[in-house]
């Protein structure tokens, strides 16, 4: 686990190449854990300590948003898929995002790229989930 998290850091701004499953998951579980701690402290009712918090979870939002990026990528490379395939999870986050703030709670619109965005979401979960190429393939030689 320590192993993959140093990696995630060094490979920052690497798109290329290969990450196993186990380094994706590593990184995501990790992560997952850093912003629950955080999250545990917006409990304290001040705000001097909710504004070092919301601080805290900014600084960590904005340094693991390329790397996260990279490891992606670089697990669709192992499963023999562009990088250009994190596009399908991201356009309809990014279109949920805008569409709630411009269109009312119930429209139709809104609710239709959500289901959108969940579908794709589940798709690309799907993908992370798939085991590694063993052969070479055309990103690069898997590396054990």
């Amino acid at each position: 686990m320590i192993e993959a998290y140093k990696k995630f850091w060094i490979n920052y701004f690497n798109f290329k190449g290969r990450s196993s499953r186990s380094d994706y998951w590593w990184v995501v579980l990790v992560n997952t854990i850093i912003v629950l701690i955080i999250s545990l402290f917006t409990f304290i009712n001040s705000s001097v300590v909710q504004t070092i918090i919301q601080t805290i979870a900014t600084i960590f939002s904005i340094a693991i948003f390329i790397p996260e990026i990279s490891i992606s990528v670089r697990r669709l490379h192992d499963i023999n898929k562009s990088g250009w395939y994190y596009l399908i999870g991201l356009v309809p986050s990014f279109a949920l995002s805008i569409c709630e703030s411009l269109l009312p709670e119930k429209n139709p619109i809104l609710i239709v790229i959500t289901l959108v965005a969940l579908a794709t979401t589940i798709f690309m979960i799907m993908l992370y989930c798939m085991p590694s190429v063993d052969k070479k393939n055309k990103y690069e030689k898997l590396k054990k």
